[in-house]
């Protein structure tokens, strides 16, 4: 069974500079239980209100504050 994810997910570094095991790949990401990944996952809605914090200085894409 394939799960549709519309999470942010976290990247190996994210998980490295955590200090968090790198789950099974049955595992979704955006699911993993720690504040930083939580806090993440309300990016996306803030950004829609308007209400993300942008990093100005990286140009290459959009990046925002967690």
């Amino acid at each position: 069974m394939v799960r549709e994810s519309y999470g942010v997910r976290p990247t190996r570094r994210t998980l490295a500079d955590l200090d968090l095991a790198i789950p099974d790949l049955g595992s979704p990401l955006d699911e993993i239980d720690h504040v930083v990944v939580r806090a993440a996952q309300a990016v996306p809605a803030k950004q829609e209100a308007g209400g993300a914090d942008r990093i100005l200085a990286l140009k290459d894409r959009m990046w925002f504050k967690v």
